[in-house]
């Protein structure tokens, strides 16, 4: 659970980090991209951990 607040924090600072650059720069806009990336990457292994846990009927 730490590893995916770490990526979601991650995210949200390198979304921030494009903030000041905007959408007309395309260098800048990459950090914006990744960190929407990771913070995908986060919630995915959350919904696969959480569908491992389940007991099977």
């Amino acid at each position: 659970m730490i590893g995916q607040i770490l990526l979601a924090l991650v995210g949200i600072g390198l979304i921030f980090l494009s903030i000041p650059y905007g959408a007309t720069d395309g260098a800048g806009s990459w950090w914006g991209v990744l960190g929407g990336a990771l913070i995908a990457v986060g919630a995915v292994v959350v919904a696969v951990r959480r569908r491992r846990r389940r007991p099977e009927n």
